[in-house]
C-alpha cells in the first residue's frame, strides 16, 4: 500500500457518493467488463470518467486512490472482478435482522427500535398496524 494511503480517510459525502455508485453498479460493471474484454484496462482517470458519466457521481481523487489500492492488479490498473466483488459484498451489519433472529422469531435491535418508535411515539391514529382478527 502506498504510504500516503495508510492514514487516508473518507468523508461522509465521499462515502455517500460511493454508496450511490454501489446502487448503480450494474452500469459500471458492464462498462468495466467491456473495456477489459477489448484489451483496454481501466486506469484511474478512466474510472473517474466512467463513474461520472454512467452513474452521475464525481468521485474524489482520494476515493479513487483508495479503490485502486484495494482493487488494482499488479500493473496499477483496475481489476474489474475484484472491484465488482468488493462492491457487491455486504458486510453483516449490526441491527439487521440476521438469520439466527429469524429462526428464533426474534427481532433484531433496529427492528425493536422501530417497534418502540411505533408504539411509543406515533399518534395512535397514524399507526400502521396489521388488521386484527375479530
Amino acid at each position: 500500500m502506498e504510504p500516503q494511503l495508510q492514514d487516508a480517510r473518507i468523508s461522509f459525502a465521499e462515502f455517500s457518493s460511493l454508496a450511490h455508485v454501489r446502487r448503480h453498479l450494474h452500469r459500471l460493471a458492464f462498462a468495466i467488463e467491456f473495456s477489459q474484454r477489448i484489451g483496454r484496462p481501466v486506469e484511474r482517470q478512466d474510472f473517474a470518467k466512467l463513474t461520472q458519466r454512467l452513474v452521475g457521481v464525481k468521485l474524489t481523487p482520494n476515493v479513487v486512490d483508495i479503490l485502486f489500492a484495494v482493487c488494482a492488479d499488479g500493473e496499477g490498473k483496475l481489476d474489474g472482478h475484484a472491484f465488482v466483488k468488493l462492491m457487491r459484498a455486504r458486510e453483516r451489519m449490526p441491527g439487521r435482522k440476521a438469520s439466527h433472529f429469524a429462526e428464533q422469531g426474534e427481532l433484531g435491535p433496529v427492528s425493536r427500535l422501530f417497534v418502540c418508535f411505533k408504539d411509543c411515539i406515533l399518534d395512535p391514529d397514524e399507526r400502521v398496524d396489521q388488521p386484527e382478527d375479530d
